[in-house]
């Protein structure tokens, strides 16, 4: 099949190309040449007009503009001896837009992915700083009831016998809930 990019260039108007992508019924070379090149050129600027509508779900909508921009070149180049573009060139260039549809859904795919592994990272960033306060929290607490028990123990050794049973008491309930803080 004919491509409208093979050789790296879109413009098909020299030699054999130019005839395998579009003819007339000329019968003087440079009046074919020229009919010809002037169907491509309306030709190949409504497809890249078109081309640069593709966007994400309107491409039966441009390749009807494709095949109506083939009709409509064909119908005004009868006006010069039935210069008109070929069947397989707007093949070729329906072929050119399946393709570059291709590409436009790999790129989405390719942008949704990403857009998933950010806030993938985002998420486990935000899981991380929420796991380090916890932590900072729970080691506050900790220090709290380590210091309430240096106190505890310190006033246990100042107090009279009948207060000591009483901050003992307190010592032990302020070592258990250090027990269950450091378990937490």
């Amino acid at each position: 099949m004919l491509s409208p990019r093979s050789s790296g260039s879109r413009r098909l108007c020299s030699g054999s190309r130019q005839r395998a992508s579009a003819t007339c019924d000329y019968v003087k070379a440079n009046r074919r040449t020229t009919a010809i090149e002037f169907v491509l050129d309306a030709f190949n600027g409504k497809i890249d007009a078109t081309l640069a509508e593709l966007r994400h779900g309107n491409h039966g909508t441009l390749q009807q503009k494709i095949r109506d921009a083939f009709t409509l070149v064909n119908h005004n180049g009868r006006t010069f001896r039935g210069a008109r573009i070929l069947p397989e060139y707007l093949e070729a260039w329906l072929e050119e837009l399946r393709w570059a549809v291709v590409a436009q859904e790999l790129k989405l795919e390719e942008r949704e992915e990403q857009r998933l592994i950010k806030e993938q990272i985002r998420e486990e960033e935000r899981a991380q700083r929420e796991f380090e306060k916890v932590l900072k929290e729970a080691e506050k607490e900790q220090e709290t009831i380590r210091k309430a028990m240096e106190k505890a123990r310190r006033d246990v050794d100042k107090a009279s016998a009948e207060e000591r049973a009483k901050y003992e008491e307190k010592l032990h309930e302020l070592s258990e809930k250090l027990r269950v803080a450091e378990e937490t």
